[in-house]
């Protein structure tokens, strides 16, 4: 058995919670074409795993130190837009941002 391995599931532990997500868009036209402004809110609550067995060594004591509760929640912002042109070509592009992680999405589709 490798060191620092969790034996019994009974030993790690990890809370239920709720997730929020929220969102909201508002859409207009220009011409003929639709173009959609968006943003919205997540809120992620910690979910780490916990070890709570028993402590009978030190490579226990190490174990629930790796695997001790970080308690971290994130809250998460996103905003972006999006439109169709000509009827065939439909462009979004979003961002969302936290403290941990900055991220961007671009998703084109041509239809024919």
């Amino acid at each position: 058995m490798e060191p620092n391995a969790v034996t019994d599931p009974d030993d790690l532990e990890i809370d239920d919670t709720f997730e929020i997500h929220v969102g909201v868009e508002y859409v207009m036209s220009f011409g003929d074409a639709p173009f959609a402004l968006r943003c919205g809110y997540f809120y992620r609550p910690d979910h780490s795993a916990r070890y709570v067995g028993p402590i009978t060594d030190s490579e226990d004591q190490a174990l629930k130190d790796r695997l001790a509760n970080k308690d971290y929640d994130e809250h998460i912002y996103s905003a972006g837009f999006g439109t169709v042109l000509f009827d065939i070509l439909q462009v979004d592009v979003a961002a969302s941002y936290s403290e941990l992680i900055t991220e961007g999405t671009l998703s084109v589709v041509y239809r024919f």
